[in-house]
């Protein structure tokens, strides 16, 4: 599962736009929408590509926002 609020918060503080980061990843900004809202889940490559515009590269902090069992 993503979690949500954290993964939010680093784009809000980015200040990237979600039809930016929808484009970037090759998806529509509604399907980004419910893949962060866990209603739809990443591929693997949608989350290497998010994680490259968040400037993301631990694998310790890609497993924290995008894999886990349960988000509190």
């Amino acid at each position: 599962m993503t979690d949500t609020n954290a993964v939010r918060i680093i784009i809000k503080e980015m200040g990237l736009k979600y039809s930016f980061i929808a484009d970037k990843i090759g998806i529509t900004p509604y399907s980004l929408q419910l893949k962060l809202d866990n209603k739809r889940e990443f591929t693997v490559t949608q989350v290497a590509k998010l994680c490259g515009l968040l400037h993301i590269s631990s694998l310790k902090r890609r497993q924290e926002l995008f894999f886990k069992e349960k988000v509190d």
